[in-house]
């Protein structure tokens, strides 16, 4: 999403530009862009930035929820494999692309076609596009690796807050305001959302600054 991505931006002083028809921001020797929300989306997204851009490998980087209770905001995961829960193909991410920052590889990202929707038992984490990027990339030959930032824990997002989310990762306002207007205690669940996805944000820029910076 845009807010997952502008933190990026500004510390690696990238320039606006468009692949494809699609915004995006670069520096020498990388390029960055948003893929939206949904696995749908995100494969049709990287399938035209991978055309486009001539990427040799990829850095998938974001927020998720965790599955696993012992997770806190903001903790950071470099998961062993990425599964896609719509029909549980596995995907292995590639630990030597990048440099090394310290996190340790472990458990498994689970990838969904919406909020709220089953992941497979074991999961350490779950998110909404990951799984889609690396079939792109495994399509091409192109190694891959993700870094995912815990932005919420079990239990910890609101009712309802699904029909808030649009395609490019911002609130719906009209959405936002028939929730309220029915659940009024929302209100302080999606402020501390907002406030833990910051936190969140911070940390997972961070580590990819940290892994990009190791890697040239």
């Amino acid at each position: 999403m845009p807010r997952e991505l502008r933190p990026l931006v500004r510390a690696l002083a990238m320039t606006p530009t468009e692949l494809a028809g699609r915004p995006a921001w670069r520096t020498a020797a990388v390029v960055a862009a948003v893929l939206g929300v949904g696995p749908h989306r995100a494969r049709r997204a990287a399938d035209t930035l991978l055309e486009a851009s001539g990427a040799s490998r990829v850095l998938v980087v974001g927020l998720a929820g965790a599955c696993d209770a012992r997770l806190r905001v903001a903790d950071v995961v470099a998961p062993a494999s990425v599964v896609r829960a719509t029909g549980g193909q596995a995907f292995e991410p590639d630990g030597s692309i990048f440099g090394s920052s310290g996190v340790a590889r472990q458990g498994i990202l689970a990838t969904v076609d919406r909020i709220g929707d089953p992941v497979p038992h074991g999961a350490t984490l779950v998110d909404m596009e990951t799984a889609a990027v690396a079939e792109a990339c495994v399509a091409r030959s192109v190694p891959w690796d993700v870094r995912r930032a815990v932005s919420d824990v079990p239990g910890g997002l609101p009712a309802g807050i699904e029909a808030v989310l649009r395609p490019d990762g911002g609130a719906d306002v009209a959405a936002l305001a028939r929730l309220l207007s029915r659940r009024p205690g929302a209100a302080l669940a999606l402020v501390r959302l907002g406030r833990d996805a910051g936190r969140a944000v911070r940390a997972v820029t961070a580590e990819a600054l940290a892994l990009l910076d190791d890697s040239r």
